[in-house]
């Protein structure tokens, strides 16, 4: 698809023979340079993005599979959607370990991937992030954007795992705090929710991003997995073309 110069940024639909979640949308430049768009997402027909200019685009199967994640697993498309992104990828070539928990580090790096990776200064923002960590950037991005911050102590403790409503109130956060409704949270265990996550707890239920688990509570104190978080950036990204 091609938008002519000046029609702005508009979400586009474009079609698909059979929409996967391995689909990714590719921008092409004039040199022929390829671009993923990480925030792209398959539809019931199609491929949703948004564009902005003029632009030359192209739809790939950049599909990956895992043992752990076989097809009727409750996680599968969101894995999908996420590897195929590049969001983050499985531990080893065949394993995605859905069930281990993600860490600081992970998460601000896969905020940081759905962003596109942009331009950051890596300096030493906090004394026991390495510059030459692979999480360096995604951290300093995400303290540069209000979406993380540090222990008092001036550290970030990035192999530290994070709860579930930790991982809502970072999301929040990289969606710009957005305002939330007065209604509460329908869950027998909402009183469990912490003070500073509330308001990013009901947006993230309101919004569809976060469920409550099997047995009806919504855990926010229970440990976020890495296909907790793969369903929720999945959903965010829906959310926010839905828009």
């Amino acid at each position: 698809m091609n938008l002519p110069v000046g029609s702005g940024s508009v979400k586009v639909n474009l079609p698909v023979a059979k929409p996967d979640p391995g689909l990714v949308a590719v921008i092409v430049d004039g040199q022929g340079n390829e671009t993923l768009v990480p925030k792209s997402v398959v539809t019931e027909d199609g491929l949703k993005m948004e564009m902005e200019g003029s632009a030359n685009v192209k739809i790939v199967d950049n599909s990956k599979s895992f043992q752990d994640v076989p097809e009727g697993h409750w996680a599968n498309d969101a894995v999908s959607f996420a590897s195929a992104r590049n969001l983050f990828q499985g531990v080893n070539e065949t394993a995605f370990a859905p069930n281990r928990a993600m860490t600081r580090s992970m998460l601000a790096t896969v905020l940081y991937r759905l962003e596109s990776q942009p331009e950051t200064s890596a300096e030493d923002v906090f004394t026991d992030v390495n510059e030459k960590a692979y999480y360096a950037g995604g951290v300093s991005w995400a303290s540069d954007n209000g979406i993380v911050t540090g222990y008092g102590d001036g550290t970030y403790r990035p192999d530290q795992v994070i709860t579930r409503q930790q991982l809502a109130a970072m999301l929040y956060r990289y969606a710009g705090s957005p305002d939330v409704t007065g209604a509460g949270l329908n869950f027998p265990d909402a009183a469990n929710v912490s003070d500073y996550a509330r308001d990013a707890m009901k947006w993230a239920v309101e919004n569809g991003i976060i469920q409550g688990k099997t047995d009806g509570r919504l855990d926010p104190h229970g440990l976020a997995t890495r296909a907790q978080v793969a369903a929720m950036m999945m959903r965010y990204c829906r959310c926010e073309l839905d828009r």
